[in-house]
C-alpha cells in the first residue's frame, strides 16, 4: 500500500472548491484503476472523500479502463443511467471508457496524464470549469 509518498499527495488547485459546489447539486462518484482501499485512503488524506457518494476501485471490476466496467458500476451504485452522467478524466483510456459507457467524456487538461484530449467530448482547462459544465449539461441530454 502507500507509504511515505502519501504525505506528498495533494489535490489539484481549485478541485476541493469545485467538488464542494458540485456535490451539493448532484451525486459524485470515482472510478479509478487503483484499488478501492487505496483510492479511499488518498481521498481521505486529501480531504476529498466526503464529496463522493461512491468509490469504485479497479479491484472491483473484471477489466481496467478503457473498459467501461468501473463507470458502469459507479453509475449502478449511484442509481443513475450512464447516459445522464459526465465522466471527467485525464487519460485517453478515461475518454474511451466514458464513451463506451455512454457518458459524456470530459478531459481534464490539468491532469497528470492529459495529452491532447483525443476522444473527449469536451476539454476543461481547470477544475473551476466543472460547475459551469454541470449547468450546461442540465440543458442537454446529459442531465445529472
Amino acid at each position: 500500500m502507500l507509504g511515505p509518498e502519501l504525505d506528498r499527495i495533494a489535490p489539484y488547485s481549485a478541485i476541493e472548491r469545485a467538488l464542494s459546489r458540485l456535490a451539493i447539486r448532484v451525486p459524485l462518484a470515482v472510478s479509478t484503476g487503483a484499488t478501492r482501499r487505496t483510492a479511499e485512503t488518498i481521498l481521505r488524506r486529501t480531504r476529498l472523500l466526503a464529496h463522493f457518494r461512491v468509490v469504485v476501485g479497479g479491484d472491483e471490476v473484471p477489466a481496467p479502463k478503457p473498459s467501461p466496467a468501473g463507470i458502469l458500476l459507479a453509475c449502478a451504485r449511484l442509481g443513475v443511467a450512464p447516459e445522464r452522467c459526465v465522466y471527467v478524466g485525464d487519460s485517453a483510456g478515461d475518454m474511451l471508457a466514458a464513451r463506451s459507457a455512454g457518458a459524456l467524456a470530459v478531459a481534464a487538461a490539468w491532469g497528470h496524464e492529459y495529452d491532447d484530449g483525443a476522444n473527449a467530448d469536451l476539454v476543461l482547462t481547470g477544475p473551476d470549469e466543472l460547475p459551469a459544465l454541470l449547468a450546461g449539461c442540465r440543458r442537454s441530454r446529459y442531465r445529472p
